[in-house]
């Protein structure tokens, strides 16, 4: 979870929901789950992506992150939405401890950064009454970067990590996932302009200023649209939703 990571406020439930892409299995199942005037825990929040798009029907949002500034953003966003909101400064699943269950728990983009899934899928269902929504891409997002490693840097980086073998730890933790795949047709990126994307990927691979440039024609080489950039490779990637039953 980065600090290059804005912390974006949203004055609206159509603002909010802009950022799901069209076709969102995890939307889907989140809202489905929901119970009317219902409380969703969103972990590793941000500032409420995964959340803030369930306020048309939540009357409360509990979000945990590691970053005050996100979790500000967060509680701002709550009270334009008119949603009761609880924050908890803290990683998962160490700060599990200090969360109620809430009805319904969603975690978006956070999986691969732990070491092993199954322990934080538990805390997260032990958590959930009604059940938990996970999204992940189904390769982990940072090797869509491996060829600009190779380019720049002449490394060849390992196979990377995949959904797969998450799925695979969350049931060797004796969870029953549930899994959909589905394709993202928006994409990601927190950068409003070609120049940005690029100057945040030449601080993430560790180049000087200087070599910004050669890293923005490196991306238009990778397919990034300059009228509409987003973080290579998340255009059309597919997406996977991992589902659990609630333990709480």
């Amino acid at each position: 979870m980065s600090s290059q990571r804005p912390a974006k406020v949203v004055r609206s439930l159509a603002e909010a929901r802009a950022v799901v892409p069209p076709g969102s299995a995890s939307y889907a199942a989140a809202l489905a789950a929901l119970p009317e005037r219902g409380h969703v825990l969103d972990v590793g929040c941000g500032s409420g992506g995964a959340s803030l798009p369930l306020a048309g029907r939540a009357a409360r949002i509990t979000g945990v992150d590691p970053e005050e500034r996100l979790l500000a953003a967060l509680a701002e966003s709550c009270r334009a939405l008119g949603v009761a909101v609880d924050t908890v400064t803290g990683r998962w699943p160490e700060a599990a401890a200090e969360v109620p269950a809430a009805d319904v728990v969603v975690c978006h983009h956070v999986l691969y950064g732990a070491a092993d899934a199954g322990p934080f899928a538990r805390a997260l269902a032990d958590r959930a009454r009604e059940g938990v929504v996970i999204e992940i891409p189904s390769v982990h997002p940072l090797a869509a970067l491996d060829p600009l490693h190779e380019r720049f840097h002449g490394v060849r980086r390992p196979p990377p990590r995949t959904a797969e073998a998450i799925v695979g730890q969350i049931t060797a933790a004796g969870l029953d996932p549930e899994v959909t795949e589905w394709t993202d047709t928006l994409g990601h990126s927190s950068a409003t302009t070609l120049d940005a994307l690029a100057a945040g990927i030449t601080k993430r691979l560790g180049l000087p200023e200087d070599r910004l440039p050669e890293v923005t024609e490196a991306l238009l080489d990778l397919g990034v649209d300059p009228a509409h950039p987003r973080f290579p490779g998340t255009v059309g990637r597919p997406l996977v939703t991992i589902t659990l039953d609630g333990a709480a």
